[in-house]
């Protein structure tokens, strides 16, 4: 065989290995892919996991669970012990814990086996950028507002069902009265979704270093987290660093002769400001950005 032959067949072999490699996979419109409903909306609630959390569970059980719920029941756990919040009652930032990427494992240790809801129930879709934030608050002032033995009014109770639009105002009034303040938005919430509660399965979370994981869930049928650098999604600069958010892989292609990763984010179905091409706020990055601004991947299992 000669030189040029041998160069033909070793480009054609390499080929072909990187098209298999980057085989087309779209597990939006799957089954398990639709459980997940539209991309849904963090606002400026630091729970980029509780969402990630959310989409991988409903994509492994095929019921929508609500991202909202994963991250009330992670910030009420995740503030210490009765005495502390006793002792430091209501700042205003309680609901604030951190669920960026890297508590992960947190996250879905915190749940597992907890009440939480479906997305039907408390939506966390669609919220835009303050919505969940101020109301959320609000919440915690009312509580201190109304006291233990205080009544609501028909404005504070408005503002709750804002948030949880299955409780009564009974309901409200119950919970108000006998709730301390860093636990009032579990208690809400879980009341909020009894007609249709569901227990959290027990998983567990898989970490990996390896960007090559993403490869092997896309394979065998399944999403996979990541946490990465946003600004990857923005800015063509190289990232700052590999960490910050975590959002789900949900598919791969081949285009224009590079591979491609579908990135199903938390930030609402709008497509402004991404640098690639956007779909209901699935975005596609080409491989070597993503896997450059990449820390861990993260599974259920």
């Amino acid at each position: 065989m000669s030189a040029l032959s041998s160069l033909i067949l070793f480009f054609l072999l390499a080929t072909s290995a990187w098209a298999i490699e980057c085989s087309p996979v779209d597990l939006r419109n799957t089954p398990p892919g639709r459980a997940m409903g539209p991309v849904r909306n963090q606002g400026l609630m630091p729970w980029c996991a509780a969402y990630s959390m959310a989409d991988m569970l409903s994509f492994k059980t095929g019921e929508c669970y609500s991202g909202m719920s994963l991250g009330i029941n992670f910030a009420s756990d995740a503030e210490g012990g009765w005495w502390n919040q006793i002792s430091n009652g209501w700042n205003g930032t309680n609901m604030m814990t951190s669920g960026h990427f890297y508590n992960f494992p947190r996250m879905v240790r915190g749940n597992s086996g907890k009440p939480i809801c479906l997305e039907k129930d408390l939506p966390s879709t669609d919220n835009g950028p303050m919505r969940n934030l101020d109301l959320l608050r609000r919440i915690g002032d009312i509580r201190n507002q109304v006291g233990m033995f205080g009544s609501c009014s028909q404005e504070q109770f408005n503002s709750v069902k804002a948030v949880f639009p299955n409780l009564s105002f009974r309901e409200v009034q119950l919970i108000m009265a006998t709730t301390l303040t860093p636990n009032i938005h579990k208690y809400l919430m879980r009341s909020n979704c009894s007609r249709n509660r569901r227990y959290c399965p027990q998983v567990q979370p898989g970490i990996y270093h390896e960007f090559s994981k993403i490869d092997e869930q896309l394979s065998t049928g399944k999403i996979a987290g990541i946490g990465y650098s946003s600004s990857v999604l923005k800015n063509p600069a190289p990232p700052p660093n590999r960490g910050g958010h975590m959002s789900t892989i949900v598919g791969r292609r081949m285009r224009n002769g590079k591979c491609e990763y579908l990135l199903r984010n938390s930030w609402g179905r709008n497509c402004g400001g991404y640098i690639y091409p956007c779909e209901e706020g699935n975005i596609w990055v080409p491989k070597e950005r993503l896997k450059e601004a990449t820390g861990d991947v993260y599974t259920l299992n």
